[in-house]
């Protein structure tokens, strides 16, 4: 037994604390509780977010609404950086895309040997999807 759980027993036998630890069980499925609806709702977001990026992706190519401005390309730093920077821009592709490396650079700062090893990564991880004509499909989100 801790010492913590032995002072509470004595606590507890003298009549001074009576519902601390049931209080703190309490607090515990509480939490648990919150942290469970938390993740489902963040998997409810992510779940929306590729149906919405897949409706944009058929209104784009019906005409019903404008292609995106394409972003500002980003200064990216050091290497670590260069990931958050391509991790972002490929957050806002759809699923299912195939993209082009020269776009991957040309949105992304990021220069083409540096690149290519990032592409091979993302591969790896199954994130992206090498396709025959040397594009990657976006499989899911980084």
């Amino acid at each position: 037994m801790s010492e913590l759980m032995k002072v509470l027993e004595m606590l507890k036998s003298a009549g001074l604390v009576t519902v601390l630890p049931e209080k703190l069980e309490e607090k515990k499925k509480e939490r648990e509780a919150l942290i469970k609806e938390i993740e489902e709702l963040e998997k409810e977001i992510k779940e929306k977010r590729e149906k919405l990026a897949s409706l944009e992706t058929v209104l784009v190519a019906f005409g019903a609404i404008p292609a995106p401005a394409k972003p500002a390309v980003p200064v990216a730093v050091g290497r670590g950086e260069k990931r958050k920077v391509l991790a972002e821009w490929l957050r806002k592709q759809p699923i299912g895309s195939e993209l082009k490396p020269k776009t991957i650079k040309e949105n992304t700062g990021i220069y083409s040997g540096y690149l290519g090893n990032l592409l091979s990564e993302l591969v790896s991880a199954g994130v992206l999807e090498k396709t025959a004509t040397g594009t990657y499909k976006l499989v899911r989100y980084p």
